[in-house]
C-alpha cells in the first residue's frame, strides 16, 4: 500500500477536525510569531534612577485653631445657628368620617384623624379635635368640629374629604 492510499483512507476522518481546531490555532500561532518577533519589548527598556525623598505623613494644622474656626462658621449659619425662621403655624388635625357601621344597637361613624388611630363614635359623642357628633344615620354623619362649625358627610355620594395633618 502506498502512501497516497493511506493518506486518502484517513483524510476524510482528519478534516472534520482540523477545521475545529483552525480558529483556535490560527490566532495562537499569530501570537507565538508576534512574540518571536518583538519579544518583552517593555522589560528592555531601561527605566530612568529617579530618586525621591521617603514619602512622610504631612504636617497637620493644629486642632483646636481649626475646630474654633468651623465651629464658629457651623453657629453662623442656618440651619445649625443663626436665626431660625418663625414657627409656621401647624394646621390643627381635622376629624374625617370615612365609614359607617350598622348594628341592631344602631349606627357608628368612624372617624380618623392624622396621627391617631380610628375612633369609632355615636350621636352625642365628642371627637378627639374637641368637636361633638350630631347625628349618625345609614349613610349620613353630621357633626361640629373642633372650631364650632357644623359639617355633614353623606357617605358614598359627597366627595371624600382630605386628611389634614
Amino acid at each position: 500500500m502506498s502512501f497516497r492510499s493511506r493518506w486518502s483512507a484517513l483524510r476524510p476522518a482528519i478534516k472534520p477536525q482540523l477545521r475545529r481546531l483552525v480558529p483556535w490555532l490560527g490566532p495562537a500561532l499569530a501570537g507565538v510569531l508576534l512574540f518571536a518577533v518583538f519579544g518583552t519589548v517593555p522589560a528592555r527598556l531601561e527605566r530612568p534612577d529617579v530618586t525621591s525623598p521617603p514619602w512622610s505623613l504631612p504636617a497637620m494644622p493644629d486642632r483646636k485653631a481649626t475646630a474654633a474656626a468651623a465651629d464658629a462658621i457651623w453657629q453662623a449659619r442656618f440651619p445649625w445657628g443663626g436665626a431660625p425662621p418663625p414657627p409656621e403655624e401647624s394646621p390643627v388635625p381635622t376629624a374625617v368620617p370615612v365609614a359607617i357601621i350598622s348594628s341592631a344597637a344602631g349606627h357608628t361613624a368612624v372617624f380618623v384623624m392624622a396621627g391617631l388611630p380610628e375612633v369609632h363614635v355615636r350621636a352625642g359623642d365628642p371627637l378627639p379635635d374637641g368637636g361633638r357628633v350630631e347625628r349618625v344615620e345609614a349613610l349620613t354623619v353630621a357633626w361640629t368640629d373642633g372650631q364650632g362649625q357644623q359639617q355633614q358627610q353623606q357617605l358614598l355620594t359627597d366627595q371624600p374629604r382630605p386628611i389634614t395633618p
